[in-house]
């Protein structure tokens, strides 16, 4: 069996967890094409999403998505990967399954996000994982959230996960059923709170801090340029700078965090007291969403 895993990591989460992901699978004797979209020259800044997917994706049985959840929604990075995909076919199976890393506060409607760009791409949604990782703006805030996650206590829940399509077979594709609508296990008010309000490119552009550079302490080292994961960075005449048109800034903060000389600011502070309020164990979020790290559905599976 051949499994293409494609993911997004700007701070590493995704990533650590597409690894546990990958060596399960090879422990199952699954091939496994490891595709890494982030920091990508050749999808940043231009996002010609299309064309990547055409040319470097190889035939497979299953397609396998991550990405970061992001104000209790999928990153739009790899959504707008998901709206590009070719049709099931020449190669390219109909059959997916998708994960989503969190940061301890809400995994919120992420993976029903994914789910529904993938049905329209006429994909079957075989799986579901969710796991709560370590919180991106831990470097900037005094209170850690989820700190040293993920850590190897995943492992069981990952493979769980990797049973649920380890064994499928091309002819058993018109047997496979759509698990999706177990993707939905937030209370509807919720899910319609979410909806409305959080919009990702919105919130990026309206009301995450800016990122600032400090042209006294640059010394143009570019560091922060080839780790930003879109790619927005470019340095200017003094300092670097955002660049115009193409990527956003996502505001994960890697290029203040890898910065040697704190040239960089990122005043995330602001929003400490709300995600430390809303990544506590008793947390609404939490009694909405039952247990952190979770495979759908959560009913026992049978090869």
């Amino acid at each position: 069996m051949n499994v293409t895993l494609l993911f997004f990591s700007p701070t590493g989460n995704t990533h650590k967890v597409s690894r546990m992901i990958e060596q399960k699978l090879v422990e199952k004797k699954v091939n496994v094409q490891f595709i890494d979209l982030t920091n990508n020259l050749e999808l940043f800044p231009k996002r010609n999403f299309k064309k990547f997917l055409e040319q470097n994706i190889e035939e497979h049985d299953l397609l396998c998505i991550g990405g970061p959840v992001y104000a209790e929604r999928m990153h739009y990075n790899i959504l707008d990967v998901i709206k590009n995909l070719p049709k099931s076919r020449n190669g390219w199976s109909k059959i997916a399954s998708v994960f989503v890393t969190y940061g301890g506060v809400s995994s919120g409607i992420a993976l029903q996000d994914a789910a529904k760009y993938l049905r329209k791409k006429k994909r079957v949604l075989v799986a579901g994982m969710k796991i709560d990782s370590a919180h991106s703006f831990n470097s900037f805030l005094s209170t850690k959230i989820n700190e040293e996650k993920p850590n190897n206590e995943v492992l069981p829940i990952i493979n769980d996960f990797c049973e649920r399509f380890a064994y499928l077979r091309k002819t058993y594709h018109d047997e496979i059923r759509d698990v999706s609508k177990s993707f939905t296990y937030l209370p509807l008010k919720k899910r319609i709170i979410t909806k409305i309000f959080f919009n990702e490119r919105f919130i990026h552009n309206t009301i995450y801090p800016k990122i600032k550079f400090d042209s006294k302490k640059c010394q143009k080292c570019d560091i922060c340029i080839s780790q930003c994961p879109v790619q927005c960075i470019e340095m200017g005449k003094d300092s670097p700078k955002i660049k115009k048109g193409g990527s956003s800034c996502i505001h994960c903060g890697v290029c203040a965090e890898v910065c040697p000389q704190n040239a960089i600011t990122f005043n995330i502070q602001k929003f400490e007291g709300f995600l430390k309020k809303w990544s506590s164990e008793t947390g609404s979020h939490y009694r909405n969403e039952g247990v952190r790290s979770a495979v759908y559905p959560l009913k026992e599976f049978k090869k």
